[in-house]
């Protein structure tokens, strides 16, 4: 029976596809995390969504995960806020920060402006039905992956572009100076000086 129910979930998500796409996400941006949710008027299956490194921010303690925060930006005029009817070269756009922190047994919502206030949920279209959740257990619905441990960061993963950097860095500045060699050694155009006229009656 959890076999049959995984299936189910795993195609209504389209786990493969999402997993194959996390994985090309994380050999870039170094590390991300799944997050799991439930929205019924969506599925009546777990909602598993993949975000990317920039978007995710881990806290530990003494070396132990405790929290997962998937940020999210959102943009909003006030047209979509306050149904602002001047002409639309004059809606003023405001920036908002949503950070979902799921920890264990409790996923919290907050929502930030841009001078790092935090504001009502509402005040961004859409998010006005999210609602603080707790649930029986201690563990976190949410999975963190990382292939690499980077050198920099604790906690964090590495980008395969990481330990390119230096020689690609190396292969430009090659580039750059065979390309100004090659400006530098065109063929300059010239009139031989027994075939510049002289006569200035002819």
């Amino acid at each position: 029976k959890q076999q049959e129910l995984w299936d189910a979930i795993s195609e209504d998500n389209d786990f493969p596809k999402l997993l194959g796409e996390s994985i090309s996400d994380v050999l870039i941006a170094g590390d991300g995390a799944f997050k799991i949710s439930l929205d019924s008027e969506i599925s009546e299956y777990p909602l598993i969504e993949f975000c990317s490194g920039d978007q995710v921010e881990y806290k530990r303690k003494r070396g132990r995960l405790q929290e997962i925060v998937f940020i999210t930006d959102y943009t909003v005029s006030d047209k979509d806020r306050d149904g602002y009817s001047s002409p639309s070269s004059h809606y003023k756009q405001k920036d908002y920060r949503l950070q979902e922190t799921y920890g264990p047994g409790y996923v919290t919502n907050k929502l930030f402006d841009e001078k790092g206030k935090e504001v009502p949920l509402d005040t961004v279209p859409g998010l006005a039905g999210l609602v603080d959740v707790t649930y029986t257990g201690d563990f976190i619905m949410a999975v963190p992956l990382q292939f690499f441990k980077s050198p920099k960061w604790t906690g964090r993963g590495k980008s395969i572009f990481d330990s390119k950097a230096d020689p690609f860095d190396a292969l430009d500045e090659v580039i750059s100076q065979w390309v100004d060699a090659i400006r530098a050694g065109r063929v300059q155009k010239y009139l031989p000086e027994d075939l510049i006229p002289k006569d200035p009656e002819t």
